[in-house]
Protein backbone atom coordinates (compact mmCIF):
# COMPACT_ATOMS: atom_id res chain seq x y z
CA UNK A 1 0.00 0.00 0.00
CA UNK A 2 1.80 3.22 -1.20
CA UNK A 3 2.00 6.13 1.61
CA UNK A 4 0.59 9.70 1.26
CA UNK A 5 2.81 12.76 1.61
CA UNK A 6 1.39 16.19 1.31
CA UNK A 7 3.68 18.70 -0.44
CA UNK A 8 2.68 22.61 1.36
CA UNK A 9 4.74 24.42 -0.80
CA UNK A 10 1.55 26.11 -2.16
CA UNK A 11 0.08 27.18 1.49
CA UNK A 12 3.51 28.71 1.57
CA UNK A 13 3.04 30.63 -1.35
CA UNK A 14 -0.78 31.89 -0.47
CA UNK A 15 0.77 33.26 2.24
CA UNK A 16 3.95 34.65 0.58
CA UNK A 17 1.16 36.54 -2.06
CA UNK A 18 -1.07 38.38 0.88
CA UNK A 19 2.04 39.24 2.42
CA UNK A 20 0.30 38.34 5.99
CA UNK A 21 1.12 35.19 8.19
CA UNK A 22 -1.86 33.27 6.99
CA UNK A 23 -2.71 30.70 5.75
CA UNK A 24 -0.07 29.27 8.23
CA UNK A 25 1.55 26.03 5.84
CA UNK A 26 2.56 24.67 9.43
CA UNK A 27 -1.03 24.31 10.75
CA UNK A 28 -2.34 22.95 7.36
CA UNK A 29 0.11 20.46 7.48
CA UNK A 30 -0.67 19.07 11.08
CA UNK A 31 -4.13 18.76 10.08
CA UNK A 32 -3.40 17.16 7.20
CA UNK A 33 -1.40 14.44 9.41
CA UNK A 34 -4.63 14.61 11.25
CA UNK A 35 -6.56 13.48 8.22
CA UNK A 36 -4.35 10.69 7.64
CA UNK A 37 -1.38 11.43 5.73
CA UNK A 38 1.93 10.35 6.11
CA UNK A 39 4.26 12.53 5.73
CA UNK A 40 4.99 16.37 5.12
CA UNK A 41 7.33 17.37 2.54
CA UNK A 42 8.26 20.78 1.95
CA UNK A 43 10.94 22.58 -0.46
CA UNK A 44 13.20 24.91 0.66
CA UNK A 45 14.98 26.95 -1.50
CA UNK A 46 18.31 29.10 -1.40
CA UNK A 47 16.46 31.90 -1.77
CA UNK A 48 13.63 31.23 1.09
CA UNK A 49 11.13 32.61 -1.29
CA UNK A 50 7.71 31.23 -0.05
CA UNK A 51 8.52 28.25 2.42
CA UNK A 52 10.85 29.78 5.00
CA UNK A 53 13.44 28.12 7.54
CA UNK A 54 11.01 28.64 10.62
CA UNK A 55 8.29 26.54 8.85
CA UNK A 56 11.05 24.10 8.38
CA UNK A 57 12.28 24.24 12.28
CA UNK A 58 8.31 23.93 13.32
CA UNK A 59 7.48 21.38 11.32
CA UNK A 60 10.21 19.22 12.75
CA UNK A 61 9.22 19.88 15.88
CA UNK A 62 5.43 19.02 15.76
CA UNK A 63 5.17 16.35 13.40
CA UNK A 64 4.53 13.13 14.05
CA UNK A 65 4.78 11.46 10.96
CA UNK A 66 7.82 11.98 8.42
CA UNK A 67 9.47 14.91 7.12
CA UNK A 68 10.31 14.93 3.48
CA UNK A 69 12.80 17.74 2.70
CA UNK A 70 13.16 19.10 -0.75
CA UNK A 71 16.02 21.02 -1.74
CA UNK A 72 18.64 21.71 -4.33
CA UNK A 73 22.62 19.46 -3.83
CA UNK A 74 24.26 22.40 -2.63
CA UNK A 75 26.93 22.38 0.03
CA UNK A 76 24.38 25.05 1.90
CA UNK A 77 21.30 23.12 1.89
CA UNK A 78 22.72 20.01 2.91
CA UNK A 79 24.19 21.69 6.01
CA UNK A 80 20.68 22.67 6.68
CA UNK A 81 19.05 19.09 6.30
CA UNK A 82 22.55 17.80 8.61
CA UNK A 83 20.79 20.40 11.13
CA UNK A 84 17.44 19.68 11.08
CA UNK A 85 17.88 15.98 10.34
CA UNK A 86 14.31 14.62 8.03
CA UNK A 87 13.30 11.65 7.83
CA UNK A 88 13.63 11.74 4.31
CA UNK A 89 15.99 14.51 1.34
CA UNK A 90 14.79 14.73 -1.78
CA UNK A 91 17.45 16.64 -4.12
CA UNK A 92 15.86 18.20 -6.89
CA UNK A 93 16.70 21.03 -9.43
CA UNK A 94 17.16 24.55 -7.81
CA UNK A 95 14.68 26.23 -10.22
CA UNK A 96 13.76 30.19 -9.66
CA UNK A 97 10.09 29.44 -10.73
CA UNK A 98 8.57 26.49 -8.58
CA UNK A 99 5.43 26.31 -10.77
CA UNK A 100 8.26 25.20 -14.01
CA UNK A 101 9.69 21.91 -12.06
CA UNK A 102 9.45 19.03 -14.05
CA UNK A 103 12.91 18.15 -15.49
CA UNK A 104 14.72 15.79 -13.10
CA UNK A 105 18.20 16.08 -12.05
CA UNK A 106 21.31 16.40 -14.46
CA UNK A 107 22.93 13.47 -12.80
CA UNK A 108 25.82 13.81 -15.73
CA UNK A 109 26.64 17.06 -14.54
CA UNK A 110 26.04 16.16 -10.83
CA UNK A 111 26.94 12.91 -10.70
CA UNK A 112 30.58 13.91 -8.74
CA UNK A 113 28.40 16.23 -6.26
CA UNK A 114 26.17 13.71 -5.86
CA UNK A 115 28.21 11.52 -5.00
CA UNK A 116 30.19 12.69 -2.10
CA UNK A 117 26.98 14.44 -0.70
CA UNK A 118 24.18 11.36 -0.90
CA UNK A 119 26.43 9.82 1.80
CA UNK A 120 27.05 12.36 4.45
CA UNK A 121 23.40 12.65 4.45
CA UNK A 122 22.46 8.72 4.80
CA UNK A 123 25.43 8.45 7.25
CA UNK A 124 23.30 10.84 9.79
CA UNK A 125 20.11 8.14 9.14
CA UNK A 126 18.51 10.69 6.33
CA UNK A 127 16.94 8.69 3.22
CA UNK A 128 17.93 10.41 0.23
CA UNK A 129 15.83 10.44 -3.04
CA UNK A 130 16.70 11.63 -6.05
CA UNK A 131 13.96 13.42 -8.72
CA UNK A 132 14.95 12.50 -12.10
CA UNK A 133 12.89 12.60 -15.64
CA UNK A 134 11.77 8.58 -16.25
CA UNK A 135 14.31 7.69 -18.48
CA UNK A 136 16.78 4.69 -18.28
CA UNK A 137 19.90 5.87 -17.61
CA UNK A 138 19.23 8.65 -15.36
CA UNK A 139 17.51 5.29 -12.94
CA UNK A 140 20.75 3.59 -13.23
CA UNK A 141 23.08 6.43 -12.77
CA UNK A 142 20.70 6.77 -9.58
CA UNK A 143 21.37 3.09 -8.70
CA UNK A 144 25.03 3.97 -9.17
CA UNK A 145 24.89 6.79 -6.75
CA UNK A 146 23.51 4.50 -4.41
CA UNK A 147 20.21 6.71 -3.61
CA UNK A 148 17.30 5.18 -1.16
CA UNK A 149 15.01 6.43 -3.48
CA UNK A 150 14.30 7.63 -7.51
CA UNK A 151 11.31 10.37 -7.32
CA UNK A 152 10.26 10.01 -10.89
CA UNK A 153 8.95 13.05 -12.67
CA UNK A 154 5.06 12.45 -13.20
CA UNK A 155 4.77 16.32 -14.80
CA UNK A 156 4.53 14.78 -18.18
CA UNK A 157 1.79 12.25 -17.56
CA UNK A 158 -0.15 15.04 -15.59
CA UNK A 159 0.44 17.41 -18.27
CA UNK A 160 -0.10 15.49 -21.44
CA UNK A 161 -2.91 16.95 -23.53
CA UNK A 162 -3.93 13.99 -25.35
CA UNK A 163 -4.64 10.44 -24.49
CA UNK A 164 -1.85 9.00 -26.51
CA UNK A 165 1.07 11.45 -24.88
CA UNK A 166 -1.04 10.03 -21.31
CA UNK A 167 -1.05 6.82 -22.34
CA UNK A 168 3.07 7.02 -23.42
CA UNK A 169 4.00 8.92 -20.47
CA UNK A 170 2.14 6.19 -18.43
CA UNK A 171 4.46 3.49 -19.97
CA UNK A 172 7.67 5.64 -19.31
CA UNK A 173 6.45 5.78 -16.01
CA UNK A 174 5.61 2.14 -15.51
CA UNK A 175 8.92 1.00 -17.27
CA UNK A 176 11.03 2.84 -15.52
CA UNK A 177 9.32 2.24 -11.66
CA UNK A 178 10.08 -1.58 -12.80
CA UNK A 179 13.51 -1.28 -13.42
CA UNK A 180 13.98 1.18 -10.00
CA UNK A 181 12.94 -1.60 -8.40
CA UNK A 182 14.72 -4.21 -10.01
CA UNK A 183 17.44 -1.95 -8.75
CA UNK A 184 16.14 -1.99 -5.24
CA UNK A 185 15.40 1.72 -5.52
CA UNK A 186 12.51 2.78 -3.91
CA UNK A 187 9.65 4.57 -5.88
CA UNK A 188 8.23 7.79 -5.45
CA UNK A 189 6.35 10.38 -7.86
CA UNK A 190 3.44 12.73 -7.60
CA UNK A 191 4.05 16.02 -9.66
CA UNK A 192 1.32 16.81 -11.86
CA UNK A 193 -1.16 14.68 -10.49
CA UNK A 194 -4.77 14.87 -9.08
CA UNK A 195 -7.71 13.31 -8.40
CA UNK A 196 -8.37 12.07 -11.82
CA UNK A 197 -4.99 11.06 -12.45
CA UNK A 198 -3.67 9.70 -10.10
CA UNK A 199 -5.69 6.20 -10.17
CA UNK A 200 -3.47 4.99 -12.85
CA UNK A 201 -0.14 5.52 -11.75
CA UNK A 202 -1.10 3.81 -8.47
CA UNK A 203 -2.20 1.00 -10.05
CA UNK A 204 1.49 0.52 -11.77
CA UNK A 205 1.98 -0.80 -8.41
CA UNK A 206 5.42 0.04 -7.72
CA UNK A 207 5.24 3.55 -6.85
CA UNK A 208 5.74 3.06 -2.75
CA UNK A 209 5.10 7.23 -2.29
CA UNK A 210 3.72 9.75 -3.27
CA UNK A 211 3.70 13.47 -3.12
CA UNK A 212 0.77 15.85 -3.84
CA UNK A 213 0.76 19.36 -3.26
CA UNK A 214 -1.41 21.64 -5.55
CA UNK A 215 -4.37 19.09 -6.41
CA UNK A 216 -5.08 18.46 -2.77
CA UNK A 217 -4.61 22.35 -1.98
CA UNK A 218 -7.22 23.49 -4.47
CA UNK A 219 -9.46 20.57 -3.11
CA UNK A 220 -9.71 22.21 0.16
CA UNK A 221 -11.04 25.65 -1.03
CA UNK A 222 -14.23 24.02 -1.73
CA UNK A 223 -13.91 20.85 0.97
CA UNK A 224 -11.42 21.12 3.57
CA UNK A 225 -8.26 20.38 4.31
CA UNK A 226 -9.47 16.96 6.41
CA UNK A 227 -11.72 16.13 3.55
CA UNK A 228 -9.28 16.74 0.51
CA UNK A 229 -6.37 14.72 2.00
CA UNK A 230 -9.01 12.01 3.04
CA UNK A 231 -10.43 11.74 -0.72
CA UNK A 232 -6.52 11.61 -1.90
CA UNK A 233 -5.56 8.44 0.70
CA UNK A 234 -8.65 6.83 -0.49
CA UNK A 235 -7.35 6.96 -4.33
CA UNK A 236 -4.05 6.55 -3.55
CA UNK A 237 -4.55 3.52 -0.86
CA UNK A 238 -7.47 1.90 -2.32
Amino acid sequence: MARLNIRIDQVAALRGFSGAKIPDPVQVAVMAELAGADGIAIYLGEDRHHPRERDLYLLRNVLQGDLILEMAPTEKMVEKALEVKPEMVTLVPEIPERLAVGKGLDLDNSYDQLSELIPRLQAQDMLVALFITPEVEAVKKAAKLKADYVELSTTAYGQAKNSADRAEALEALSSMAALASKLLLGVSGGRGLDYRNVKQVVEIGQFEEFSIGRAIICRAVFVGIERAVKEMIELVKG
